[in-house]
């Protein structure tokens, strides 16, 4: 299951720090970070070579970060006729989420300057939630969900981000995550 850890920190100024993990089909072709979508000027993603989307992308001179996991939802296969994607596009280029996306369920992570904001859907209704100062992970169920594995059991192996090597702390909790039969 894809997983993204967030620190929001205290003070609006100051950086948020994300660690992205998508490991939901790893047989799924994709292209690296790049500016595949000509008609998105400036943003850059991960591109899903399939379906044409990113499951992350970004628009750095806007200072905007997306990033899609996939959600359990009550949608049939047909009614669903849209890629997530196509969402995190949308998002990165600073577009609204419609009201009822055209998708399976997904729970996106909107990053932009001193803000982090989840929306999900689960193929009724979109709910969003502003990330408030802390360390949170999101996973296939709600913001920090106690009832999914990976949240119960690793949460606070993610200690708040101090220094230039934050990220070698985050990469090393997530290297031990690995170590699970």
């Amino acid at each position: 299951m894809c997983t993204v850890i967030v620190h929001v920190p205290e003070r609006t100024d100051e950086a948020i720090r994300i660690l992205a993990v998508r490991d939901e089909d790893p047989a799924r072709a994709w292209d690296p970070l790049g500016p595949w979508w000509p008609e998105l000027a400036g943003v850059v993603g991960v591109r899903d070579t399939r379906a044409g989307g990113a499951w992350l992308a970004a628009d750095r001179a806007a200072g905007r970060l997306a990033v899609v996991l996939n959600r359990a939802d009550l949608i049939d296969d047909s009614a669903a006729t849209g890629s997530r994607g196509h969402i995190v596009l949308d998002a990165a280029a600073g577009r609204e989420l419609p009201a009822a996306p055209p998708t399976h369920g997904f729970n996106l992570l909107e990053v932009t300057a001193g803000r982090a904001r989840v929306s999900m859907w689960d193929g009724l209704s979109v709910r969003a939630v502003d990330l408030g100062p802390g360390i949170h992970m999101i996973a296939h169920d709600d913001v920090d969900d106690p009832r999914t594995a990976r949240i119960a059991a690793w949460h606070d192996a993610f200690p708040a981000p101090t220094g230039e090597d934050w990220i070698a702390v985050w990469i090393a909790a997530l290297e031990r995550t690995t170590a699970l039969p």
